[in-house]
């Protein structure tokens, strides 16, 4: 992880989550603490590639990143809500007090570059439907920590309006009119 959890943010994290919070968490490398705390465990690789395994996830047959992941080991506690064809679990539930955790394996499949593959959309949008108040996205702990310019600064929207404020200055500079 570009940024690891603190105990101080995975022990709030917990509290937040036996308070009633939904937690879903999609990694391709497991937090360490994250991992202690909510009792995740990754197998050996395969395909990126599954279906629901609960009726929970409505409308979802496949999803896909096409590539490959490390799956969880779920215990005894968790339930597999997508699973990949050769039986491993590519997304598991856990009820821990009164909220839950849902842990991806694949992040890709709610990751905005993906979310037209198969029915992964589908399975963004069910997922937010199972979780009750307000919605957040943690982006800190996936290395986006520039201060409060945020870093639009790096997409090409926000270079082509860089490069295209300097294009006009320098045309004004130019004609005499800056």
């Amino acid at each position: 992880n570009p940024t690891a959890f603190t105990a101080v943010e995975t022990s709030t994290l917990d509290h937040w989550v036996r308070s009633g919070g939904t937690l879903v968490y999609a990694d391709d490398q497991l937090d360490t603490r994250l991992a202690v705390a909510f009792d995740l465990h990754r197998g050996p690789l395969v395909p990126a590639e599954g279906s629901a395994a609960t009726p929970a996830l409505a409308g979802v047959q496949q999803v896909t990143d096409n590539g490959v992941t490390e799956p969880y080991r779920p215990t005894p506690d968790q339930a597999i809500l997508i699973r990949q064809p050769a039986g491993s679990a590519l997304a598991i539930e856990e009820k821990l007090g009164q909220g839950r955790v849902i842990a991806l394996a694949a992040p890709e499949f709610i990751c905005n570059g993906w979310l037209e593959t198969a029915d992964n959309g589908r399975l963004a949008a069910d997922l937010l439907s199972l979780t009750h108040g307000t919605v957040a996205f943690d982006e800190l702990h996936h290395g986006l920590t520039g201060g409060g310019g945020g870093d639009w600064t790096t997409q090409p929207l926000g270079l082509a309006l860089g490069w295209g404020a300097l294009a006009v200055f320098v045309g004004l500079l130019l004609r005499g009119g800056a």
